[in-house]
């Protein structure tokens, strides 16, 4: 029959949707559904799906508001590319995306309205200019321990060029990743709520390969 999915709905739950799974005519198939409490009223979802299926394995997705600071962050299905944030709150939203190989994704100020359901589908594109620089590494404590969940930023110094901001989220073990950077001069700027946020100025070069560690201290 093709590849299908499921859903599961319940008064009190969310909606809750079922990775991809092929059907052929007359099998039996048993796929287990996990229902979760639904969100508080009020409160929107933002799903989509990431693209190409060779860019998922190490994607992550981040949820900007409309002014770039993080909110959250996921790593999408390795095999259907879909991912999820909610509950979240009314406002005005950005995603970001990055993959090694792939370009920096940083897509558009969208709504989300009470209640509401946004859809927004993600195509990362290889990168094509060998001119093109990667910098990541990892986000510390000063006691060299990981902090997930920090913004990371590099803008254009002197506030050239605004549309070559990258921005990503650091992940579980604090590390980062910017693709498709063009090589110039950046501020590299870092935060995370409760720290004192970081800034540098560096110069990317041509097809260079940087792994720089931000230090965040703690707000005294």
């Amino acid at each position: 029959m093709g590849s299908v999915g499921a859903l599961a709905q319940h008064d009190t739950y969310s909606l809750t949707p079922s990775p991809v799974f092929s059907l052929q005519d007359g099998q039996e198939v048993r796929q287990d559904l996990t229902l979760r409490p639904a969100p508080p009223l009020g409160t929107g979802v933002v799903f989509g799906r990431l693209s190409p299926r060779s860019a998922r394995a190490r994607a992550v997705v981040q949820l900007l508001t409309g002014d770039g600071e993080p909110v959250a962050h996921v790593q999408p299905d390795g095999q259907t590319g879909f991912y999820l944030f909610h509950p979240l709150r009314p406002g005005r939203y950005r995603l970001a995306a990055a993959s090694p190989g792939f370009e920096t994704f940083l897509g558009g100020c969208f709504r989300v309205r009470p209640g509401g359901v946004a859809r927004q589908d993600i195509e990362l594109m290889r990168e094509t200019n060998a001119d093109r620089a990667t910098f990541g590494g990892h986000v510390l404590t000063a006691g060299h321990l990981p902090v997930a969940g920090a913004g990371v930023a590099l803008v254009p110094a002197g506030g050239r060029a605004p549309d070559r901001t990258y921005v990503t989220t650091s992940i579980a073990d604090g590390e980062y990743l910017l693709c498709g950077v063009r090589p110039g001069d950046y501020l590299l700027l870092s935060w995370k709520p409760g720290f004192t946020p970081h800034q540098e100025r560096l110069r990317l070069r041509r097809a260079e390969r940087v792994q720089r560690d931000v230090v965040l201290r703690p707000r005294a």
